[in-house]
């Protein structure tokens, strides 16, 4: 298993972001809109989605150059429990078939990333960047590309709990919340 490690040069920090879930969104709904929310933070914009009542996904938007920008999830340091991955990724495969695209690369702009130096793992998309910063690239495309991310790392949380390949796995999830 490789990880992107950043090799672009400061792409993203993860330590100020917070987890992929918590029970706080952290910023007000708007009736126009009222299952995702922006929250303007000093290196980056949370997209806050409203998943079920009392519970929040956010992701994170940050410039990745070349006229792209990164929609990031954080993980924490739950892919820490991959010690063996030969052994550990091929029995995702059946228990969790979502997890085992994104530990063998399977999914098209989405990556498990770890930046040099930083403990925490973030699972990143790449999208068009039509403004000058994130915040004035937040379309609608952008906010559906989003949502399906989303789903995606839900997925992903649900195959664990439901059907771990290995019962730590399912204790980790815990990491996932802010």
């Amino acid at each position: 298993m490789q990880f992107d490690t950043a090799s672009q040069n400061q792409i993203y920090q993860v330590k100020s972001m917070r987890r992929l879930f918590s029970n706080k969104p952290g910023a007000t709904f708007n009736e126009n809109l009222p299952t995702t929310t922006i929250n303007v933070r000093k290196d980056c914009v949370e997209l806050i989605s409203k998943v079920d009542s009392g519970v929040y996904a956010i992701t994170n938007l940050k410039s990745a150059g070349n006229g792209q920008m990164r929609i990031i999830a954080n993980w924490g340091r739950f892919f820490d429990l991959i010690q063996n991955p030969e052994v550990q990724i091929p029995r995702c495969k059946i228990s969790c078939p979502t997890l085992y695209r994104l530990l063998t690369n399977s999914f098209e702009n989405i990556i498990l990333a770890k930046k040099n130096g930083d403990s925490d793992y973030s699972v990143c998309r790449l999208v068009p960047m039509t403004g000058v910063i994130p915040l004035l690239s937040i379309t609608k495309e952008v906010l559906d590309i989003n949502k399906d991310f989303v789903n995606i790392m839900i997925d992903i949380c649900n195959e664990l709990s439901h059907n771990p390949p290995f019962p730590v796995w399912k204790d980790k999830l815990e990491e996932l919340w802010s």
